[in-house]
């Protein structure tokens, strides 16, 4: 799946020179580049992104936002946190200012949890000899689909800086794993965590919100 979301990243011509147009007085242009400040301040996974939009047509664009994620409160006691995000989407404009858009996303994260807590020792029999208090990995996959609903403003007069908001709804495939076997008196503030790892897949819905920097050439 990852291999598949970069050839869709690195197939967008994301080098291209903004033409001279009638509609470019409607349209922000050929191509945008983006920052989403508010993953700093998500409220489980912190992280920075940004991406990259190709207008096809004056109302149908290819895009693409990556992402590091550099901390975490997903689970208590973590360490730290290092993950990657990573969204390719395509969106339809339903006004000529491009004030209004949908937008269709296969969304993806993977984040390795670095925390301590209980761990069991020397099973046998299914029954552990002990348990010992380490430092161990947790690691988080999610990937689904998700549509946003969002509109844009400009900023400056030369029509080169927008501001971008969008609202969504999707649903996430999420599975959890660790390299250890986690002991009965490890726990975590949202939801037992020893009963979340090595668990069959579940799906979560999802409600995502922002506000993104655009700048086009």
């Amino acid at each position: 799946m990852q291999k598949a979301l970069f050839i869709i990243f690195f197939s967008i011509p994301a080098f291209l020179h903004a033409q001279k147009s009638s509609s470019k007085k409607t349209r922000p242009g050929i191509v945008s580049i983006r920052l989403n400040p508010s993953g700093i301040i998500n409220l489980l996974d912190f992280n920075l992104s940004g991406g990259v939009e190709y207008h096809l047509t004056k109302d149908w664009s290819l895009g693409m936002d990556a992402g590091w994620i550099f901390g975490s409160i997903y689970f208590s006691s973590t360490l730290q946190a290092n993950g990657r995000i990573l969204r390719p989407s395509i969106r339809r404009y339903w006004k000529k200012d491009q004030s209004l858009y949908t937008e269709a996303i296969l969304h993806y994260k993977k984040v390795i949890y670095t925390r301590e807590g209980w761990v069991e020792r020397k099973a046998s029999n299914g029954l552990p000899a002990y348990e010992e208090f380490t430092i161990y990995d947790v690691t988080k996959r999610v990937i689904g689909p998700q549509i946003n609903v969002g509109g844009k403003s400009i900023i400056t007069y030369n029509k080169k800086l927008w501001v971008e908001y969008f609202l969504g709804f999707g649903v996430r495939r999420k599975t959890t794993s660790s390299n250890e076997t986690l002991g009965t008196r490890d726990s975590d503030q949202f939801f037992s965590l020893r009963k979340s790892i090595n668990k069959t897949a579940r799906r979560i819905p999802a409600l995502p919100a922002g506000v993104r920097l655009i700048y086009t050439f």
